[in-house]
């Protein structure tokens, strides 16, 4: 019978990092900010239990990546808004990566991750916002328990089963080629639609939106 998690957070990168990165995004080189922080809202969302930390996310957040707390050598945090939220990145014993960005409750969240991680993982992460290892992490022999499944489910079963003991694939979200690459298409698409439509309309984009 599949153990039941509890879940301790459910849902999308904070508001406040959209409404930021709009106002920053009226600036043509704080474009991709906006961009990046817009796709975010509409497809990353988190979900953290008791037994692992989830990912949704890549094109149309169809992509789903686990982590298992085992498998955390260190946690990197960076607190945002006032600390109102912030941004996480797990690195897993073998060396891959998994980023959380603009995570709501961040201290909160932060704790509840930091009291499921082993002590040598509590002492590589250090305090909350801290940014440098405090040891250099020894790889684990065993192979990381992370999951990628091609398409969302709402079944909650599905987050109930055990995690596969062998490692399917490196995360794709995140620190990665493909997540970067991603990023940076949808702001060279944004950038040439821009100066098209200025150069059509031979004004201002904001103007002929008529936002100012």
């Amino acid at each position: 019978m599949p153990a039941k998690e509890d879940v301790f957070f459910e849902g999308k990168p904070h508001i406040g990092d959209l409404l930021v990165n709009i106002v920053v995004g009226a600036t043509l080189i704080g474009l991709p900010l906006f961009v990046g922080s817009l796709v975010r809202r509409i497809w990353v969302s988190y979900r953290i239990t008791d037994r692992r930390v989830t990912v949704f996310g890549g094109w149309g957040g169809k992509e789903r990546s686990d982590v298992i707390y085992k498998e955390i050598a260190k946690v990197v945090t960076v607190p945002r808004g006032l600390g109102t939220w912030g941004d996480m990145v797990l690195t897993l014993k073998d060396g891959s990566r998994l980023e959380l960005r603009s995570i709501p409750e961040f201290r909160k969240v932060y704790e509840y991750v930091n009291e499921r991680i082993d002590a040598q993982a509590q002492q590589a992460s250090g305090a909350l916002g801290s940014k440098q290892a405090a040891t250099t992490v020894t790889r684990a022999r065993t192979k990381p328990a992370v999951v990628e499944v091609s398409s969302q489910s709402d079944d909650s079963e599905e987050f109930a089963k055990e995690p596969p003991e062998v490692l399917a694939e490196t995360p794709s979200f995140g620190f990665t080629a493909a997540a970067e690459r991603l990023n940076g298409r949808i702001a060279m698409v944004a950038f040439v639609l821009w100066v098209l439509l200025e150069a059509l309309t031979g004004q201002p984009l904001l103007s002929a939106v008529g936002l100012v």
